[in-house]
């Protein structure tokens, strides 16, 4: 009886270990795209473009995203429906179409208040620029994008600084702001180049 109760013992503890990925997903290799291991989700955004100071006041229907201090602000929402329910990690990879010829750093926050894209509402630039009522001001991301920073390649920016890791927090999406007047380019989900959509890079806890 002894030798019975051991075994199924043992094949619980085995049970919990190989549902948490201890021995099929080594911590190390779960941001890796291209390991058949990685428990990595990608979800494409539903809405995405940029706020303009002048209008049209949102523009989200070009192949293009544009991020330019006191100008445009990039938006970005996801469809969290598919999402864990906890969120142990995640990067945004967005892919560069033009760089300024300076050092651009780009601020990342979690966007608070429910909202949607208007082109004819003058007020929606002042609105997306309001720290603690549209978005998060507490938590950021900060991310350096070197000058003439490399085209066609993108960039992976870390998101853990922005969310505590429940899905609710991702609900809103994401704002993104430039310190650089000078336009930093992105291909949006629109783009017609295949596979360089804006990809938000999920991994469950």
């Amino acid at each position: 009886m002894d030798r019975i109760l051991k075994t199924i013992l043992i094949v619980i503890i085995l049970s919990a270990l190989l549902s948490c990925g201890v021995f099929f997903t080594p911590l190390e290799d779960r941001w890796n795209p291209a390991d058949p291991k990685s428990e990595l989700l990608s979800f494409h955004p539903t809405i995405d473009g940029y706020a303009h100071s002048t209008s049209p006041f949102w523009e989200g229907a070009l192949t293009q995203l544009l991020v330019w201090e006191n100008s445009k602000n990039i938006l970005l929402r996801f469809d969290t429906d598919n999402f864990p329910r906890v969120v142990a990690d995640s990067h945004l990879r967005l892919w560069v179409i033009a760089t300024p010829s300076v050092t651009t750093q780009l601020s990342i926050y979690r966007i608070k208040s429910d909202w949607e894209p208007d082109p004819d509402d003058s007020k929606f630039y002042n609105t997306v620029n309001n720290p603690g009522v549209f978005y998060d001001d507490s938590r950021v991301t900060k991310f350096i994008v070197p000058a003439f920073a490399p085209v066609a390649e993108y960039i992976e920016i870390p998101l853990g600084e922005v969310f505590s890791g429940k899905r609710d927090e991702l609900a809103n999406g994401i704002v993104i702001f430039s310190n650089v007047a000078d336009a930093l380019t992105f291909h949006s989900n629109e783009s017609s180049v295949q596979g360089t959509e804006p990809v938000l890079l999920v991994e469950p806890e």
